[in-house]
């Protein structure tokens, strides 16, 4: 690889702070960002990087963090990413009366639902 012969290496579709988290998991307290989101974030940096443990331990973290709020992004993460756990319990989540019709009038949602795969 090019890369090994450069003294850097600029990364620049990563936030600094989700880099460093990839490489050491510290305590992930950015006030700017809430964690769900850090750690969506974090699931994508690991899978892109090949890190298949910290991929798991996300989708891990997100599969029990799946709510009203989450659901939509979690459940097209899951599907970018080939989470399929995470899948299985967002769809879950969304299947359930209460949470359908909720869901239904959010327009990022029923795009999502377009998407055959998820058909």
């Amino acid at each position: 690889m090019a890369e090994s012969k450069m003294e850097s290496i600029q990364i620049k579709d990563i936030k600094p702070a989700i880099f460093k988290a990839m490489l050491s998991l510290p305590d992930m307290s950015d006030d700017d960002i809430p964690i769900v989101t850090q750690v969506q974030l974090l699931l994508k940096a690991a899978d892109r990087y090949a890190m298949d443990g910290l991929k798991m331990i996300c989708e891990e973290v997100l599969r029990r963090n799946v709510s009203m709020d989450t659901v939509v992004s979690s459940l097209a993460l899951a599907e970018e990413h080939s989470c399929s756990l995470l899948k299985d319990v967002c769809l879950d989540f969304a299947s359930k009366p209460k949470n359908l019709i909720q869901l239904a009038l959010n327009a990022e949602y029923v795009e999502l639902m377009h998407c055959n795969s998820l058909l």
